[in-house]
């Protein structure tokens, strides 16, 4: 039998979300549910096989839809997720999980209380390079890891300099580019890592300019309870070059550089003592690393949602990034190292 889907919310991260869908196979009818017309009406002409309705109620009271895909603003997650766990709906959510710790739980707890499948998109969790660096990592290759340096580079400033988009406010998206962006090195990092143990950040806004705006240039530091360290730049204003997203992986017996952003480079290197210029790695190499890791997660979690299987990771990771996260900006406020387990 066919699975029907419910999309709510028709903003940009729909798109790449109905491609996705594309990808599944022997998907049935996709209804998306936005009260906002003109969002609707773009997304329409570019998927023309969809349904849409002004109304999610719609879809929440459509007994031939199980599953929901949550694709609104970080501050409607949990209302909305809540709504489709009330109404006996499974969901499939965009990341964040929530904007606090104690929206999150709640969304967990009432899953489990209603019986209901719960999946977080991290998309980044499947990206090749970063798969593979978590299978050489755990066989051995780099050894006992000491060290990672981060950095993603990115032009996010018209957005962020638009008072009335939700992209950085710091009510309704959580913070800035640490929340949004930064929620990608968390999970990413959580899985290569392990275990965090403490951070000290610097959160800063220094060209965008409305006051409701977060952070648009931070910096991290976060040590792991392994003893290694990660330095985490981030930057919205990157204004003269294209996104780009670095990562170097430093261990005892060797390194990893993970470069899947740009494409004149190995998304993957290896370098040992004994071979500085580096190998490349043979992964994937992604056209798009958004849409289609997005695939990717999409394509993972109804195979698993369809055939009962275990998916990558679950619902802990996202809770875990989140008070990553929060505990950056917990550190950049109180100008001093903070410890994870302070972030309740």
């Amino acid at each position: 039998m066919a699975l029907n889907i419910g999309i709510i919310g028709a903003g940009g991260i729909t798109r790449p979300h109905l491609l996705g869908f594309q990808k599944v196979p022997n998907l049935g009818r996709i209804v998306v549910a936005d009260p906002d017309a003109a969002a609707l009406d773009h997304q329409k002409k570019l998927f023309p096989e969809i349904e849409v309705t002004a109304d999610s109620r719609d879809i929440l009271r459509d007994p031939t839809i199980p599953l929901v895909d949550v694709c609104v603003p970080h501050y409607l997650h949990h209302p909305v997720v809540l709504e489709c766990f009330e109404t006996g709906k499974d969901v499939f959510c965009e990341k964040p999980i929530a904007t606090t710790l104690r929206d999150a739980r709640d969304m967990i707890d009432t899953a489990a209380r209603k019986k209901r499948t719960f999946y977080v998109s991290l998309n980044q969790m499947f990206t090749p390079a970063h798969r593979k660096a978590a299978e050489m990592i755990r066989q051995g290759d780099l050894g006992r890891l000491l060290m990672g340096v981060w950095k993603m580079i990115g032009d996010e400033f018209d957005r962020m300099n638009q008072c009335d988009h939700w992209k950085g406010d710091i009510r309704k998206a959580g913070g800035g580019a640490f929340f949004d962006t930064g929620m990608h090195a968390a999970y990413v990092l959580l899985d290569l890592f392990g275990p965090a143990r403490q951070v000290s950040a610097f959160t800063r806004r220094l060209l965008v300019e409305p006051d409701n705006k977060g952070d648009d240039n931070s910096v991290a530091i976060v040590e792991f309870e392994s003893g290694a360290v990660v330095t985490y730049a981030q930057t919205y204003t990157g204004l003269s070059e294209d996104w780009n997203e670095k990562k170097y992986l430093y261990g005892e017996k060797g390194s990893l550089h993970i470069d899947d952003t740009q494409a004149d480079a190995y998304p993957l290197t290896f370098f040992t003592p004994d071979n500085h210029r580096g190998t490349p790695v043979d992964v994937e190499k992604l056209p798009s690393l958004w849409e289609d890791t997005l695939a990717k997660s999409i394509v993972h979690h109804l195979d698993c949602y369809v055939n009962g299987k275990t998916p990558l990771y679950d619902t802990r990771l996202a809770v875990d990034a989140l008070r990553l996260i929060l505990a950056f900006y917990r550190s950049s406020e109180l100008n001093r190292a903070v410890k994870l387990s302070e972030i309740a």
